[in-house]
């Protein structure tokens, strides 16, 4: 039985950093949700901190800002 690992292309290292970095940058969303709870500021808005209306946070639970502020584009994060 051979147990070499098999030889990478550049394309085959490529896609595995591009899975690196798409996976650091959801584990980063992640730790800064776990704050967000932690600190109970989970649901509140960013630029004013009122509650994030729950048809936002259904749609994307990620959400830093309510309606009135994302609407102009701040959630962008």
């Amino acid at each position: 039985m051979d147990n070499e690992a098999p030889e990478l292309t550049a394309s085959d290292l490529e896609r595995l950093a591009a899975k690196v970095v798409a996976l650091e940058s959801q584990l980063a969303k992640l730790q800064t949700l776990a704050s967000r709870i932690e600190s109970n500021s989970y649901g509140k808005c960013e630029a004013c901190s009122t509650e994030i209306e729950m048809e936002i946070l259904a749609a994307d639970p990620e959400a830093l800002f309510c309606g009135q502020h994302s609407s102009q584009g701040q959630n962008l994060i």
